[in-house]
């Protein structure tokens, strides 16, 4: 059988292609496996086709989108992109993709995911050039990971996740045949108990704040459990004073983490601060927001974060202190309460209770402290 048997139509028509180019695809192609995959090393493949493999043939094959390759520890894997694939693939660089997949995410994600997703592009960009999606390899991806794991593996892990998301929606637009990264596995990252505040570190930090604002939001964040962006983004709309409730919903320019409505209760503390912040008049021409820099022009996070990060130093507290430690504290003050790991998760809005489990440590500390207790006994 000849060569050009297993080489689609498309491939036949392209000119930028010369012969001795179809001859290395088309022996590839049958030496393939069922999943398009072939294993040799370049010199075997000289050896099958009878012809001297090129650099430069290798590489007009992979630009134009007819295959892949992956060099391993057993020598090079080959991978054969056929006929509308490979045309799809062709056509789509990094930078190209990246403005696309951005410009999906500002429809369907958060504002911030969206503008994170497009930094972490940047970075890939910048490592590996505006090369073609389907030239990304797993080995590229493993390095650029590897560059910044030590130093800021928490960093590198989330941008691990969101090329992972990116790359799993350019398979199912058709603009890879396969994602690269399934092939990357970090490594473990460190487990370190979060940092949390007690009520009294909470009145150092309120003590050092001059803005009524920061400190009734440093409040609520830290008797409620609600993230900064949920903060910055609920309305009075959301508020239920006589049930002592709060709705932490989506809206046109709000999607929750999870993606998930939930409900709120509030205690005496809240309750008390959210009843006096509450405005006798509404705005029907803005949005009413609770914590708001004028009205209807919300605070920015990075500048509450540096607030309340400004005010814990000043108040003396652990570095590892910062907004979301909030956060953290509601988590941990409530199981030290004794409230189930579960009824903590559905407060939280957490999508799984293995992240509400990291809080489980606070369990295990006053048992500890239980224990010890007893050597102080006559």
């Amino acid at each position: 059988m000849s060569d050009a048997a297993y080489i689609p139509l498309l491939i036949l028509n392209d000119v930028r292609l010369s012969r001795a180019d179809l001859r290395v695809f088309g022996t590839l192609s049958a030496k393939a496996d069922g999943q398009g995959k072939c294993s040799m090393t370049r010199s075997e493949l000289e050896g099958v086709c009878g012809i001297k493999c090129s650099g430069q043939m290798i590489s007009r094959l992979m630009k134009f989108g007819y295959i892949g390759i992956e060099n391993n520890s057993t020598g090079t894997t080959f991978k054969i992109i056929e006929g509308q694939d490979a045309k799809r693939e062709a056509r789509h660089s990094l930078g190209s993709y990246c403005i696309e997949y951005v410009g999906y995410l500002h429809k369907t994600h958060s504002e911030k995911y969206a503008k994170d997703a497009a930094r972490t592009f940047g970075k890939l960009q910048h490592f590996t050039g505006d090369i073609a999606l389907n030239e990304l390899t797993p080995i590229m991806l493993e390095t650029f990971f590897a560059d910044s794991f030590k130093g800021a593996q928490f960093e590198t892990a989330k941008n691990y996740r969101t090329l992972k998301a990116a790359f799993n929606h350019a398979v199912s637009w058709n603009y890879l045949h396969d994602s690269s990264i399934r092939k990357v596995k970090l490594p473990k990252l460190t487990k370190s108990i979060p940092a949390f505040l007690s009520e009294h570190e909470l009145q150092s930090v309120l003590d050092h704040t001059s803005n009524c604002d920061m400190r009734d939001l440093f409040t609520l964040a830290f008797h409620t459990g609600f993230r900064l962006s949920e903060l910055l983004n609920l309305e009075w709309q959301a508020v239920n004073l006589s049930e002592s409730t709060v709705r932490v919903s989506n809206s046109e320019t709000f999607t929750t983490k999870s993606k998930k409505e939930r409900i709120v209760p509030l205690n005496g503390v809240a309750l008390n601060m959210l009843s006096e912040r509450r405005p006798k008049v509404f705005n029907l021409e803005t949005r009413n927001y609770v914590f708001a820099k004028t009205p209807g022009e919300q605070y920015k996070s990075d500048s509450v974060s540096k607030l309340f990060k400004k005010a814990v130093r000043a108040a003396g507290l652990n570095e590892r202190l910062h907004f979301h430690s909030l956060r953290h504290s509601t988590a941990s003050n409530m199981v030290r309460a004794g409230v189930p790991l579960a009824v903590v998760k559905e407060i939280l809005g957490h999508s799984d209770i293995t992240t509400t489990m990291i809080y489980s440590h606070v369990q295990n500390e006053d048992k500890i402290k239980a224990v010890k207790a007893l050597e102080s006994v006559p």
